[in-house]
């Protein structure tokens, strides 16, 4: 839903099939324009609903160090990227699947990090409400 698809120099720019919403972002993204694109189309995909399930592809590409992402956030951007997309779903009491995808990093250390994160922030929010992550 959001990311840095709004160049032609994007990897997948091209091959890309147009979604229900698309948001271009510059390449070189950080942690706040990411964080702010990706609050504001929470908010209007809300107007959508209500929805049975989301599937939430967490992607490490975005990853300032990735050899073939186009954005640039940190680790913590990229924790408060699930958890803004995790607590929405919690929230809103849809369920959740998450795929992990990319990942491109030159040392392989810091996409393991950026996806045990992910599977982390997951657990601890089943955990909140009283489910077991499986």
């Amino acid at each position: 839903m959001v990311g840095g698809k709004g160049t032609t120099r994007n990897r997948s720019h091209n091959s890309k099939t147009a979604s229900d919403l698309d948001v271009a972002l510059p390449d070189g993204s950080g942690d706040e324009v990411y964080r702010q694109a990706l609050a504001r189309s929470l908010q209007r995909v809300t107007k959508a609903g209500p929805f049975d399930l989301a599937i939430y592809l967490a992607g490490a590409d975005p990853f300032v160090d990735d050899r073939l992402g186009r954005l640039a956030l940190t680790k913590n951007g990229l924790r408060d990227r699930d958890r803004l997309v995790i607590d929405w779903c919690r929230d809103l009491a849809i369920p959740l699947g998450i795929a992990m995808a990319g990942g491109y990093a030159r040392e392989i250390k810091e996409i393991v990090d950026i996806h045990a994160s992910t599977v982390h922030l997951a657990s601890e929010s089943c955990s909140a409400i009283g489910l077991r992550l499986e």
